[in-house]
């Protein structure tokens, strides 16, 4: 391979005569001292090193970059900004960011005559040839189809996008074909596609105007969910489960994992330590504690979950608050529901991913209202002094469950059964609001600024005695409950 042909300083003095002396990446201003230039489409990808295709730069950003080339790098910022709005993001968010709100799902004129389909786009009428299915009589035709009328299917594809997927299929779709299809149907007017979302995605944000699409003609919508379930269970297409947290469990038992799909029967936490049981050579406990420890680390390792800095484990740097055995003993115990569960995983019961985002939120509740700007070992001021308390080993094994019981009353949740899975479903932000009211009143209360002196045994790890001094100072989850209004 070339190596990239370094531009001339004439050619850096065009290219800022053209971009003046802003950065490419965000289009802040520059100083002279600050400018460097950098391919905007990778010079290995068939990005020349002419001025059309060098961008002025900003030092840090041409070193945060690392190996992307610019445009890849700002569409990766603008990603993560993307994604960071909102806990979950749907095709529909995507397309309503890049695109603007009213430039997609647009309505498709479309005329199935003489075994062909008419389609009647801004750009022009397209015709392609019509098929039908041999074992259902479904009608259907292959397109290059633009986006401005795509919608997500809510119906038949629910689920959220994927961040880290959407990304790195933006980066193989930069140098590779798309070898399949989304699969779309049109009914009356409207195309919904409810398989490749994430490949939609990942073609829109790069600025593909058009998506190679297998669309199904005014299909029986009972039968595609019926042939969903099947392609998804009794088929085995299961390594194609989009949740991160059975990506996850493949990484974590790939030949297991791989082995158990291709098993008859039910697809479940239950049914895989089971196989893995067998097929692994481990106990029961063990096969569980992995399944465990990675429903765990998927909560640890969630890109908005702003407590991990606080876990002793997880940042060194200082003295911090948590330890991940804590963490177990108070957070996981009180709101992850215990594996192995019965729920099947391509069901609608299953909410292993709702639970996560529910805790992960949870966890920035508690960040917002007792440690930011108030942990603080190096002063040990009043509000860090505050902050300890709260965090105590005592303490924290007390208010855990307070907190729990509090959310569970505040939700109307009254069964037992509902009550132990209080964060195993999905909740709005009306209802999250009502949980950041109780944890913005349980740490409101006096009794974490209290100077009795009897207090100081809150450090001791055990929580019988803990909830009954705090009880004895008038914190329980009825006091917490107040919130509620």
């Amino acid at each position: 391979m070339n190596a990239a042909r370094q531009i001339t300083q004439q050619e850096k003095d065009a290219v800022l005569a053209q971009q003046g002396l802003r950065c490419f990446i965000d289009n802040h201003p520059l100083s002279p001292e600050e400018v460097e230039f950098d391919h905007i489409r990778p010079y290995a990808a068939n990005g020349e090193s002419e001025i059309a295709n060098i961008g002025v730069v900003c030092k840090r950003h041409n070193r945060d970059k690392g190996t992307l080339s610019l445009a890849q790098y700002r569409d990766r910022l603008d990603m993560r900004r993307f994604f960071g709005k909102a806990a979950k993001r749907r095709l529909d968010d995507l397309l309503d960011e890049r695109l603007g709100h009213g430039h997609y799902g647009q309505r498709l004129p479309a005329d199935a005559k003489a075994g062909q389909m008419e389609l009647f786009f801004d750009s022009g009428r397209q015709t392609a040839p019509l098929y039908t299915c041999p074992s259902t009589g479904e009608q259907y035709f292959f397109a290059a189809i633009p986006f401005s009328v795509i919608r997500n299917d809510a119906e038949l594809q629910p689920r959220p996008l994927e961040p880290e997927r959407v990304w790195d299929l933006y980066l193989h779709l930069q140098d590779h074909t798309q070898l399949a299809p989304a699969v779309c149907r049109l009914t009356n007017g409207d195309l919904l596609l409810f398989d490749g979302q994430h490949k939609a995605a990942a073609q829109v944000w790069a600025g593909r105007k058009a998506l190679d699409c297998k669309v199904y003609v005014e299909p029986d919508v009972r039968r595609l969910k019926e042939t969903n379930l099947s392609a998804h269970d009794k088929l085995r297409q299961m390594p194609f489960y989009t949740s991160t947290l059975l990506e996850k469990y493949a990484a974590l038992a790939k030949e297991d994992w791989e082995a158990f799909l291709l098993i008859a029967g039910p697809k479940n936490e239950r049914t895989f330590c089971d196989f893995m049981r067998l097929h692994g050579n481990l106990s029961r406990a063990e096969a569980v504690k992995r399944v465990r420890s990675r429903i765990y680390q998927d909560v640890l390792e969630d890109p908005d979950n702003r407590l991990r800095e606080y876990i002793a484990e997880e940042n060194r740097a200082r003295q911090n608050p948590l330890a991940m055995h804590r963490l177990q003993k108070t957070f996981f115990a009180e709101f992850l529901v215990p594996p192995p569960l019965d729920d099947e995983f391509e069901g609608d019961t299953y909410h292993r991913d709702d639970e996560k985002t529910n805790l992960v939120r949870l966890f920035n509740l508690i960040v917002d209202e007792g440690l930011a700007n108030r942990w603080s070992p190096e002063t040990n001021d009043a509000a860090h002094k505050k902050a300890a308390r709260l965090f105590s080993a005592g303490a924290l094994r007390a208010w855990v469950p307070m907190l729990r019981d509090a959310i569970a009353a505040a939700l109307a949740l009254i069964d037992a059964q509902d009550r132990a899975k209080v964060f195993y479903r999905e909740l709005d932000d009306a209802k999250f609001g009502t949980v950041a009211l109780l944890v913005k009143r349980l740490f409101s209360h006096k009794v974490w600024e209290d100077p009795d002196p009897g207090l100081n045994d809150l450090r001791y790890d055990d929580a019988q005695r803990a909830k009954g001094m705090l009880m004895e100072h008038g914190l329980s989850a009825n006091w917490v409950l107040g919130a509620k209004s």
